[in-house]
């Protein structure tokens, strides 16, 4: 019963990967239900109404939680 566990190297790099917490900028604006639909996010982001870090973002792009985000609705810009 004393047997030898033996691990891949795949495994163990893996487990010590860094995990990043992202998301797409579109399901994040939905998300946090700045916009009804993500559809309707992303139409916002194709339009120039959403900025990260002072630059247009695209749909696709993804959000880190230091990002500084600037959405611009109604008329309105909120800041996050």
């Amino acid at each position: 019963m004393g047997g030898k566990i033996q691990f891949s190297l795949i495994f163990v790099r893996d487990i010590n990967k860094e995990f990043v917490l992202f998301m797409r900028l579109d399901k994040y604006l939905w998300a946090l239900r700045y916009f009804k639909t993500r559809n309707i996010a992303s139409e916002a982001c194709k339009k120039g109404q959403i900025r990260v870090n002072d630059q247009i973002a695209k749909p696709s792009r993804e959000v880190y939680p230091m990002d500084k985000l600037l959405i611009r609705k109604n008329q309105i810009n909120f800041q996050q």
